[in-house]
This record gives C-alpha cells, structure tokens and sequence, in this order.
C-alpha cells in the first residue's frame, strides 16, 4: 500500500507525491476516484485507490495553521 498526495491536474493526468519517496507520479483521471481534488491523499492498494479523508483533512488544517503563523 501506498500513499500519495495529489499535486495538480494537467489534462487528464494527475501528478501525484508519493509521500515516501517524493516522487512524482502520473496517474490517468480515469484510475481516480471521483471527485479526486488537487490536495488529496490517495491511497492505493494494488489496483485499487481511494481517498483518505481523514488524512485529506488533517493534512489540510496543518497547512492552513503554518499558513496563519506566517502572517501572525
């Protein structure tokens, strides 16, 4: 099993981090998840990926919190 974050969409490919190595990694859109977003961790298993959203979640808020003690 593997974890991947979902850096950005170009056509219909999304470069993916994998949050082992760090490297990028292209995935068709068609192998995602619907509703798959730039920002999301992916975990796949095999053939299969889904979303984390507990991960998505707490990923998103620890950024936001370093994004606000920058300004504060």
């Amino acid at each position: 099993m593997n974890c991947f974050i979902i850096d950005r969409f170009e056509g219909k490919t999304a470069v993916c981090e994998n949050t082992e190595t760090l490297e990028l990694v292209d995935f068709h859109m068609d192998v995602l998840p619907e509703g798959a977003t730039a920002g999301d961790v992916l975990i796949v298993d095999g053939d299969a990926i889904s979303i984390d959203h507990k991960a998505t979640i707490e990923r998103k808020e620890r950024i936001q919190k370093l994004f606000e003690s920058l300004w504060n």
